[in-house]
């Protein structure tokens, strides 16, 4: 067996949110970026191009190309030298907490308890599934943010953006080698 891989992505700017009336989210030419106020929270979906569903593709693992800003949070977290991982009861810029991936109206698997924030650059993110998942229909990713609140007292807007979401496929290919020279054919 040949395990044979395949990734699919969606540019950023193609995403869309649950609920346009919480933040403020924007499409540019490069990504799509969502800022959050003081308790805001909202979801955004991104739909992914698959590989043809009849060839025994599945499910390996789900990819983001993002980044999470804050109005000077990196200048903040920096002055105040914080720790990767914020420190009980701080708050930090917009968090990702949660990853679902969908196949039409069926929940394929969830990535909860994630606690991603502080980033200051960009950065690619792979989340392998335990095991990999068939799929039937069309396949989206659903990306839980969230603002908790500021770190250095000012009220500013938490960044999130996006230039990519992505899954990853893998698929088992059955080869039939050619019988060395010298060797009766198999019978049926």
């Amino acid at each position: 067996m040949i395990i044979d891989k395949d990734e699919r992505w969606t540019f950023g700017h193609a995403l869309n949110v649950e609920d346009p009336t919480v933040g403020t989210f924007i499409r540019t030419t490069q990504y799509s970026k969502i800022s959050l106020w003081v308790n805001d929270s909202n979801w955004v979906l991104a739909s992914i191009p698959t590989p043809n569903v009849t060839k025994g593709w599945k499910i390996s693992s789900v990819m983001l190309r993002y980044t999470i800003r804050g109005l000077g949070w990196n200048d903040i977290g920096d002055l105040l030298d914080l720790p990767p991982e914020l420190p009980p009861g701080a708050t930090g810029p917009g968090v990702i907490d949660k990853i679902v991936i969908r196949d039409g109206d069926e929940t394929v698997h969830e990535f909860e308890g994630l606690h991603l924030t502080k980033i200051k650059d960009w950065e690619t993110l792979t989340l392998a599934l335990p095991q990999s998942k068939q799929f039937k229909f069309g396949l989206g990713v659903s990306i839980h943010v969230f603002y908790e609140g500021p770190v250095g007292g000012d009220d500013v807007p938490a960044e999130i953006l996006f230039a990519s979401v992505g899954l990853g496929f893998v698929k088992e290919t059955s080869v039939d080698l050619p019988a060395r020279p010298g060797t009766p054919p198999s019978s049926p």
